[in-house]
């Protein structure tokens, strides 16, 4: 449920995202395939939260959306 409640926010992440953060390759072994990962960050939505999506592409196929998530804010600490 968490996570279906960010979908709204993954398409201004990638409309809107100036680089992209992270880059991995791996080779899938029950695939026999490499995957590409992309992980692109973005502020966005009513409470300026931090998204980080990310896509996949499997040997030469589509890029596809693969997961996203939102950064746990940091408590803040009353003395």
């Amino acid at each position: 449920m968490y996570k279906l409640g960010l979908l709204p926010l993954v398409i201004p992440v990638i409309k809107n995202a100036k680089k992209i953060s992270n880059y991995e390759k791996y080779f899938v072994k029950n695939l026999n395939k490499k995957a590409e990962f992309w992980t692109l960050e973005g502020i966005v939505g009513k409470q300026k939260a931090l998204v980080k999506v990310i896509l996949r592409r499997v040997g030469t196929g589509n890029i596809i959306f693969f997961s996203v998530m939102k950064k746990r804010e940091k408590k803040q600490i009353k003395n």
